[in-house]
């Protein structure tokens, strides 16, 4: 058990990592779901796609465990008044680990972001069905929520 929590941790310091040399824009914050919170990051290696990682922790029974996922998104810009902002909507195909039973599983992310235009922050909801595939198959439907800060 403390092995995945620690292969969860490296992964997501590779990612932080990664991102900070070959991203264009880095944001990093929170995300708000159930039943994990956590810290977000989202780079951007090129126009209309990002990539979405998150390491979360959920409290149960007197245990915590973690949570990781990454996301490869696809970006659709909708129209908005000039200098108020942009709103994005998004979809992709992630992965996650979820440590307390070393489940493996497919996401599929659906989303809105609000980035403002006079600071570098975004606002996001997303709906991500979730498909586990080890060790036992079952479907998952999460809602999560959030805000991340550019730098």
């Amino acid at each position: 058990m403390k092995k995945s929590r620690l292969a969860g941790v490296i992964f997501f310091l590779v990612l932080l990592g990664v991102s900070s040399l070959e991203a264009q824009q880095v944001g990093l914050g929170v995300i708000f779901g159930e039943p994990s919170t956590g810290l977000s990051l989202k780079f951007w290696p090129g126009h209309g796609t990002s990539l979405d990682a998150a390491l979360s922790w959920t409290t149960s029974g007197g245990e915590t465990y973690f949570r990781i996922h990454g996301d490869v998104l696809f970006n659709r810009y909708l129209r908005m008044n000039p200098g108020a902002g942009r709103v994005a909507f998004y979809y992709g195909l992630g992965l996650r680990f979820l440590q307390r039973d070393d489940r493996v599983g497919l996401r599929f992310p659906l989303g809105l972001s609000y980035y403002f235009g006079s600071i570098p922050l975004e606002l996001f909801v997303e709906f991500v069905p979730t498909l586990d595939l080890s060790p036992s198959t079952e479907f998952f439907p999460k809602v999560a929520a959030g805000l991340r800060i550019y730098l």
